[in-house]
């Protein structure tokens, strides 16, 4: 009877571990298949669409997820209590990702951008001594360059993973802050670079 019993067994381990290997397989070749804004990407055990969005009285285009919306009242609140909050704030439908873009009337000279970048980025570790800081890169996509830099922070109960960008819509800025839960970024890093370099501006483009 033992030696049924363990023979049973290592037939159900075989049966996960081909189970397993298989489920991996597909994962495998879902991120290869869907793994561009246009294409959809494959997050979360599933294909994240993005549509071509334009905001500030269509002054700028960017690509966003289909499934995020506008951050409900009562969460905004908890989670930007300052009066400083983003002026747009897109939000996954469980609250988990959150984007949000301000554009400045304030013009800069595109050259400063980067100085620009590295005054936030004090700011923000005099407000969190406790923040550890990344990198800072630059993206010369569509017509506009962006700058952005990644940092962790830590809430009540989850570490949170955080990215600050900047460009210029007319020579004006249009900062966006981005967030989700660090133990979430390495579904999320990528697609997040993505958006960022699918910034357009649109009177650059002579579409307005």
């Amino acid at each position: 009877m033992d030696k049924e019993n363990n023979h049973n067994k290592e037939r159900l381990r075989v049966k996960e571990f081909d189970e397993n290997k298989l489920l991996q397989k597909r994962e495998l070749f879902y991120k290869e298949k869907y793994s561009t804004l246009e294409s959809g990407i494959y997050v979360n055990n599933r294909i994240e669409k993005f549509v071509h969005t334009k905001l500030f009285d269509d002054q700028v285009e960017i690509m966003l997820p289909e499934s995020f919306g506008v951050i409900p009242d009562s969460y905004m609140k908890i989670k930007y209590p300052s009066q400083f909050r983003p002026q747009i704030i897109l939000t996954k439908a469980d609250l988990s990702v959150n984007l949000g873009f301000t554009l400045f009337s304030k013009g800069i000279p595109e050259e400063e951008l980067e100085g620009l970048a590295v005054q936030m980025k004090n700011i923000i570790k005099r407000a969190n001594p406790m923040s550890q800081f990344y990198s800072q890169e630059i993206a010369d996509t569509t017509n506009c360059r962006k700058v952005w830099f990644d940092f962790r922070t830590q809430a009540l109960d989850e570490a949170i993973y955080n990215i600050q960008f900047l460009t210029l819509i007319d020579s004006y800025i249009l900062q966006g802050v981005f967030n989700c839960l660090y133990r979430d970024v390495d579904e999320w890093y990528e697609i997040i670079k993505q958006i960022i370099e699918s910034i357009t501006d649109l009177k650059k483009e002579g579409r307005i």
